[in-house]
């Protein structure tokens, strides 16, 4: 029992956190109800915490990624022809710096990449 009651606040903890379900017309409590009764109570609690941590990582992520355009775009302005290395590091920060995101996981011949992309505000 206290292992349920655990799950049961994970979800619900994490169900009033995520922005993401509270946006559309899910009924949280019904979805709630049939996790219960499939006995997956732990898997849809599982979930939802999951999918509260990637939201607050793309905020943090997005947040990250404002402030070091920003300061790349001040330090270029700043700095000038003659700092050459200023600007290899800038070049070298480009690849996370500018709309399109792109970070290899692990050594580049065999890691996979991670490719990001920030859509401007409609």
């Amino acid at each position: 029992m206290t292992l349920s009651a655990r799950y049961l606040s994970r979800y619900l903890e994490s169900s009033a956190q995520v922005q993401t379900i509270n946006q559309g017309t899910l009924d949280i409590e019904q979805a709630l109800e049939e996790a219960l009764r499939l006995d997956c109570l732990n898997l849809a609690a599982d979930l939802v915490n999951q999918a509260a941590q990637v939201e607050q990582a793309m905020t943090k992520l997005y947040t990250s990624w404002k402030r070091l355009g920003n300061l790349s775009e001040r330090l270029y302005v700043e700095s000038g022809v003659s700092t050459p290395h200023l600007r290899q590091l800038l070049d070298s920060l480009g690849s996370i710096s500018g709309n399109s995101l792109s970070l290899p996981l692990g050594d580049l011949a065999t890691g996979r990449t991670i490719r990001l992309q920030v859509l401007p505000d409609e």
